[in-house]
């Protein structure tokens, strides 16, 4: 009882704080929507911070930071059986350094695909899907080391002389890593191929000279649109939905929305014709690098 006193002064300053913010907050509020102030604020902050000037440095930064922190755990796991050899009774140090590689397996891809610029979508794609390819082939090459040194840790604590198991978990783990990335990139080459033979067919759809059945015409277009369509929305890294779509959602939206009109209103306007075609030729080089019709 005798501290009790002691609360009023903190009391006392808690509610006058209290009461200055909440008149303050009202003040200011009509004294920003009298001046349009916060309106002008942010508007010179956004033509401050969104020149194309900074933009551009923004997005080279992040693609640099992206290939550092690539490089790092692409080494990484190199060292852990030396290390872990060296001192194999540090099995905290060695469960953190498996913490880590499973936590990029999950965080990577993610930043990958945050760290893309968002300007020239199109003309960036074969960067955007190989960025994305490496970087999937990164998370599984963590994980599948991370997965190793965690089942070590685990098993050190039941068998003093587990270091002679490293060799063997060593070799199951790169076999795994192997045959996993082998089938990775197979089904991306699959995904080339058959996206490239899909765009050929909609580019002949859509340079057949206007005539005969106009009814047939738009449903050839169309039907060609809907299969070009399903292989941009397909992940290039993954079958997940976890993963990266080969093409941005807005440059299928607004290839979709153009092929849409031209074949709404065939042989529709001959600029929008030759644009689509210009950029589902851009898409199909992306592929032509990766056809394997074998695969």
């Amino acid at each position: 009882m005798a501290s009790t006193p002691d609360r009023w002064p903190g009391a006392a300053l808690f509610v006058c704080g209290l009461v200055i913010v909440v008149r303050g907050r009202r003040a200011w509020e009509g004294f920003g929507q009298g001046r349009h102030l916060s309106g002008r604020v942010s508007g010179r902050l956004k033509i401050a911070f969104r020149t194309p000037q900074l933009v551009s440095r923004w997005g080279k930064l992040k693609v640099a930071a992206w290939g550092l922190i690539a490089f790092r755990f692409a080494v990484h796991p190199f060292f852990l059986p030396e290390r872990i050899a060296a001192a194999p009774e540090r099995l905290f140090e060695h469960g953190r350094d498996a913490v880590t590689m499973l936590a990029l397996t999950f965080l990577f891809p993610p930043f990958t695909r945050w760290i893309e610029p968002k300007e020239d979508q199109l003309q960036r794609l074969a960067a955007r899907v190989f960025r994305a390819m490496v970087g999937r082939t990164l998370a599984n090459f963590s994980g599948f080391c991370g997965v190793a040194v965690l089942l070590y840790t685990v098993l050190a604590r039941f068998a003093h002389d587990s270091v002679k198991s490293l060799p063997a978990l060593t070799l199951t783990i790169a076999v795994a890593m192997v045959v996993a990335t082998h089938k990775m990139w197979t089904r991306y080459r699959r995904l080339c191929t058959q996206t490239h033979r899909d765009i050929q067919v909609l580019i002949r759809a859509l340079e057949r000279p206007p005539g005969g059945d106009v009814v047939d015409q738009r449903s050839a277009v169309l039907a060609a649109w809907d299969a070009v369509e399903r292989d941009l929305r397909t992940r290039a890294d993954t079958g997940y939905s976890l993963g990266t779509r080969f093409a941005p959602k807005a440059v299928t939206a607004a290839i979709g929305e153009a092929v849409d009109g031209i074949g709404q209103d065939l042989p529709g306007d001959q600029g929008r014709r030759r644009q689509v075609l210009i950029d589902l030729k851009i898409i199909q080089d992306v592929c032509a690098d990766e056809i394997d019709s074998v695969a």
